[in-house]
């Protein structure tokens, strides 16, 4: 079982992980998306199966495989706009901290899915049916990340609202440090940022 990599949601993105796409700035007074953060998360096995376990009392089914949960980032995705780059500094260096937040917000996501799917590894269940239900359960409440990263993008305006920004960078920092599970989902709440 291994969530990799194991410094994942501590990693710095710069500009160099994105690729660079030739478009116009917007107009003064006008907003437009300058730069798009893509992470892939891979579970295997993509289905986990539920057995009788003869050595226990039931309830007595245990899943087979160990679960792994990889995280890369998807660089054919990930693009900043030109006009960012010949933007003032102190510009570049907010929104790459916003990219930088959607980066977390999948990471330690990821990290969520994977402990959760070793709590359910190490359980016993009173039927495969049982099992399955709770990786259904998992699945319902964890994979449902986007909503995260639209609220923190209508929340922060892209990163332009500097007071949201620091809000979410705060409850990200206190997601990495808490031991409560899902800690992402808690930590969002805890900071009134996320139901």
């Amino acid at each position: 079982m291994f969530f990799l990599p194991a410094n994942a949601t501590f990693r710095r993105l710069a500009w160099s992980d994105f690729k660079t796409r030739p478009l116009p700035a917007p107009p003064p007074g006008a907003t437009t998306t300058g730069a798009q953060t893509s992470v892939n998360m891979n579970i295997q096995p993509n289905t986990f199966t539920f057995q009788r376990a003869a050595y226990l009392k039931p309830p007595n089914f245990k899943m087979i495989e160990d679960p792994n949960v990889t995280v890369s980032l998807n660089t054919v995705q990930m693009w900043v706009a030109s006009w960012v780059l010949s933007s003032s500094a102190a510009f570049q260096m907010a929104l790459l901290n916003h990219e930088q937040g959607h980066y977390e917000i999948a990471m330690l996501n990821a990290g969520n899915v994977f402990d959760e799917l070793l709590d359910i590894n190490g359980r016993a269940f009173a039927s495969a049916k049982a099992g399955v239900a709770a990786i259904s359960g998992m699945q319902s409440r964890l994979f449902n990340v986007q909503a995260i990263h639209d609220k923190y993008d209508l929340d922060t305006t892209g990163g332009l609202n500097a007071g949201m920004q620091m809000a979410w960078d705060t409850a990200l920092l206190a997601a990495r440090a808490t031991f409560v599970h899902p800690s992402l989902r808690t930590a969002l709440k805890n900071a009134g940022l996320f139901p």
